[in-house]
């Protein structure tokens, strides 16, 4: 197996980047490690700190597949989404209805790409990839926030 293969099959998370709904069934594999990691009580710091080392990891993995694919934002690389999902939680407390929640407005944003999301797939290489995915988090936590601060969650 070359070297490029095992990126490849890490960005894609082996034969989940290929079959239906890829970044949602990622999204789907990556919510217990976000329910477990936002209940050990880690400061919001330590877990951005945490978001921030998966995000260079993801951004590596990506560089180093992305000559496999012919696309810009190939839906098969799905680890963009794992990655930043993880960012939709940053000071937010992770229960299951907040994970729920989270997870449905993460999933609509990164389809929708509203307010201006889907020009960032533009962008040459892994930040094309990536920064749409991330500005969905984003978006996704700001509303989670202000859900907690009408005490809906």
């Amino acid at each position: 197996m070359k070297k490029a293969d095992i990126f490849v099959r890490i960005a894609t998370q082996g034969l989940v980047g290929f079959g239906a709904a890829p970044a949602t069934m990622a999204t789907l594999m990556v919510a217990p490690l976000v329910y477990f990691l936002g209940n050990l009580g880690l400061s919001a710091h330590y877990y951005l700190l945490l978001c921030v080392l998966f995000l260079l990891c993801g951004a590596y993995i990506i560089h180093r597949a992305l000559p496999a694919f012919n696309n810009y934002d190939p839906a098969a690389i799905v680890i963009d989404e794992m990655v930043c999902f993880l960012f939709v939680f940053i000071g937010i407390s992770v229960t299951m209805p907040s994970l729920i929640i989270g997870f449905g407005l993460f999933r609509f944003f990164d389809i929708v790409k509203p307010l201006g999301i889907a020009r960032l797939e533009e962008l040459p290489g892994v930040q094309g990839v990536i920064y749409d995915d991330l500005a969905a988090a984003l978006l996704s936590n700001i509303i989670l926030r202000a859900l907690m601060y009408a005490h809906v969650l």
